[in-house]
């Protein structure tokens, strides 16, 4: 994974973001998952807004996404369902025919720490009939206070 601490030139306000991709080896996700915990706390000492996003290849239910979720939130999970944009799964293979909302996976996650999420959403759009990938794209909006 990556991290970083981004600043907005015009206030100074600063966040920490970082970017992963999940192993697909069930036992090492969860392995990684304290270490994750512990990257934040060591490269974002200051306590600012925090970000942890990417195709972490681990269900809801995977031992590593219940590990993430004693630190991080997870606005899919925390917003109400009018705040949900799009189907349940993120990965839908390029199967044209699976039913998002009923028999698909979510593997990708935009978790934070200080910050209220607005929405949560997971872009289903095809393009020409098909998708872009074999994952959607997910994204959400925060408000950042002080």
């Amino acid at each position: 994974g990556y991290c970083c601490v981004l600043t907005q030139k015009s206030t100074g306000e600063n966040i920490f973001v970082m970017i992963s991709h999940g192993c697909l080896d069930a036992d090492k996700r969860a392995e990684y998952a304290a270490i994750y915990e512990a990257v934040e706390k060591a490269y974002n000492p200051n306590g600012y807004p925090a970000f942890f996003a990417g195709d972490l290849n681990a269900r809801p239910s995977d031992p590593a996404s219940v590990i993430y979720r004693t630190y991080w939130n997870d606005p899919y999970r925390e917003l109400p369902g009018d705040k949900i944009i799009g189907p349940f799964a993120t990965y839908n293979g390029f199967n044209l025919k699976l039913n998002l909302d009923v028999d698909g996976r979510r593997l990708d996650y935009v978790y934070y720490r200080n910050a209220t999420p607005q929405n949560y959403v997971c872009n289903d759009k095809k393009y020409e009939g098909y998708y872009a990938s074999d994952h959607l794209p997910v994204y959400s909006d925060f408000v950042i206070t002080k």
